[in-house]
C-alpha cells in the first residue's frame, strides 16, 4: 500500500500544477495548438527516458510462458479480482466527472475560485500518501478503502448545495482525502487478490479499467448535466463512489 502511494504521487503533480497555470496564464483559443505541440514534447522526452529502464528476468521469463488473454480470463473468473474491477472503473468515473465538469458548475453557481479545487484536493491527495502512507499496511486494507470512498461519497454528494468558495475548498479537501487513500489502496488489494504469476497482469487490468472511468464519467455526465442539472451529475458521482465501497466488500485477502 506504501509503495502505490509512492508510485502515485509522481502521477498528481500535473494535476496539481497545470489547473492553475492555464488560470494564471490564460491562454486563447487560438494558443492551444502550442500548447499541444509542446505537451508532445514531452511526450517525446518519456519515450527517451523509457530507454533507461532495466530489463527484469523474470518479467521477461513470465511473458513467454503464459497467454494474456488466457491470463485475463483467468484473472476475470476471480470474483475477488472481477469486484476490484468494478471498484476502480467506479472510483475513477466519479474523480473524473468531478474534474471534467466542476469548473462549469463554479461558474454557473458563481463560486469564485473554484479552478482552487483541482489543487487543493490533489495536494491533499500528496500529502496524505507523503505522511500517512506508512498506515497503509498497518490496518485492514478493505475497510480504509472503504471509508474513504464513503467519505468521498458524502463529500461529492454535498457539492450542488456549496454556495461559498470557502465550503467548496472545504469539500475539495475532503474529496483529496477520500480519493488520496482510497486510489493506492484499490491498486494494493489488486496485489494482495492476485497470484503472484498475475500480479503485472492485473495491474495492468487496473489500469485498463482506470482508463475506462475516464471515459465513462464524463461521458455519462455530459448525459445527465442537460437532463437533471449539475445536481443529478454530482449526485452520479457519489454514487459512483457509494457503489465503489459496495464492491470492495466483495474483494481483499490473498488468492492460493
Amino acid at each position: 500500500g506504501r509503495a502505490f502511494g509512492w508510485i502515485s504521487l509522481v502521477r498528481l503533480v500535473p494535476y496539481a500544477v497545470v489547473p492553475p497555470l492555464f488560470d494564471l496564464l490564460l491562454p486563447a483559443p487560438a494558443g492551444l495548438g502550442a500548447v499541444i505541440r509542446w505537451s508532445a514534447l514531452l511526450a517525446g522526452i518519456v519515450v527517451l527516458l523509457l530507454a533507461w529502464l532495466p530489463s527484469f528476468p523474470q518479467e521477461q521469463e513470465a511473458s513467454h510462458n503464459s497467454s494474456p488473454f488466457g491470463g485475463m480470463r483467468q484473472s476475470l473468473a476471480n470474483r475477488r479480482m472481477l469486484m476490484l474491477m468494478l471498484t476502480t472503473v467506479l472510483l475513477y468515473a466519479g474523480y473524473s466527472a468531478v474534474f471534467f465538469f466542476l469548473k462549469g458548475f463554479g461558474k454557473q453557481a458563481q463560486i469564485s475560485g473554484s479552478g482552487l479545487f483541482f489543487t487543493i484536493a490533489t495536494l491533499v491527495m500528496i500529502v496524505v500518501r507523503l505522511g500517512g502512507g506508512f498506515l497503509f499496511d498497518s490496518f485492514d486494507k478493505r475497510r480504509m478503502t472503504m471509508a474513504a470512498l464513503l467519505l468521498a461519497t458524502l463529500a461529492s454528494g454535498l457539492l450542488p448545495v456549496v454556495g461559498t468558495t470557502t465550503g467548496l475548498l472545504l469539500l475539495a479537501a475532503c474529496c483529496g482525502l477520500g480519493w488520496g487513500v482510497a486510489m493506492p489502496l484499490v491498486n494494493a488489494l489488486v496485489f494482495d487478490v492476485s497470484r503472484p504469476e498475475l500480479r503485472g497482469l492485473n495491474q495492468n487490468l487496473a489500469l485498463t479499467m482506470l482508463q475506462a472511468g475516464f471515459f465513462v464519467g464524463p461521458l455519462l455526465g455530459g448525459w445527465l448535466l442537460p437532463l437533471g442539472g449539475y445536481g443529478a451529475l454530482f449526485r452520479m458521482v457519489a454514487l459512483s463512489q457509494l457503489l465503489a465501497a459496495g464492491t470492495v466488500l466483495f474483494a481483499g485477502g490473498t488468492d492460493e
